[in-house]
């Protein structure tokens, strides 16, 4: 993992003494969009996973919060407003720790308690796969449609590029103002943005941020 600058960036998943896997262990993480239901696909995933010998440990990321003082408590009991809030709360807890990926590093613990789980006398533990499930709040298809027209595919984040010419299947409706800073997921806050400046911004405003909704 690197930072903006391509600085390494070093995770640690210590000690190395839990690490007795003969076979590699895999990690997989899905993005939901809000509104998708992925469970069939995870399912499929598991099923696939297990032909292979390989146990699936599932974490949804913004369960993790719950173990944290202060965030996830009194959740309401409409699903809609609940998720919502599970977004909002997400949010909240990245601009309190200053940190973009701090909710990854709140579920990667669950790996490190899985190992921790294994026979301690086994030299090696079975085949085990790590599956991350997040929400990401996405425009619609008729957002990304108008966006993409009106930026006539043009990349405006302009973080690794200049101008590039994006073609409909490879490219993102990024929210120029984050919306975690108050951006709103409507037409006028999106911009079209080929996929490598969409990495490299991650959660920073964009220059034409302004006058944002």
């Amino acid at each position: 993992m690197t930072d903006y600058y391509g600085q390494a960036i070093v995770i640690p998943m210590f000690p190395v003494n839990l690490i007795r896997h003969r076979d590699p262990e895999l990690f997989f993480a899905v993005v939901e969009p809000v509104g998708v239901d992925m469970d069939s696909a995870c399912t499929g995933l598991e099923r696939v996973l297990s032909r292979f010998q390989y146990a699936l440990y599932t974490t949804r990321v913004i369960e993790e919060l719950k173990g944290v003082e202060g965030y996830l408590k009194n959740e309401s009991e409409f699903y809609d407003e609940r998720l919502e809030n599970r977004m909002n709360e997400g949010d909240r807890f990245r601009r309190d720790t200053g940190r973009d990926e701090a909710l990854v590093l709140l579920a990667l613990d669950n790996v490190k308690r899985v190992r921790k789980s294994k026979d301690p006398e086994s030299p090696t533990v079975p085949r085990q796969a790590y599956l991350f499930r997040s929400l990401k709040r996405l425009f619609s298809h008729e957002q990304r449609l108008a966006i993409f027209r009106r930026d006539q595919g043009i990349c405006q984040v302009k973080f690794k590029c200049q101008d590039r010419k994006c073609e409909w299947d490879a490219w993102e409706a990024d929210h120029a103002k984050p919306w975690s800073k108050g951006g709103k997921t409507i037409v006028a806050n999106g911009q079209v943005a080929c996929i490598l400046c969409n990495s490299a911004k991650k959660d920073r405003e964009s220059n034409s941020v302004a006058g944002r909704p």
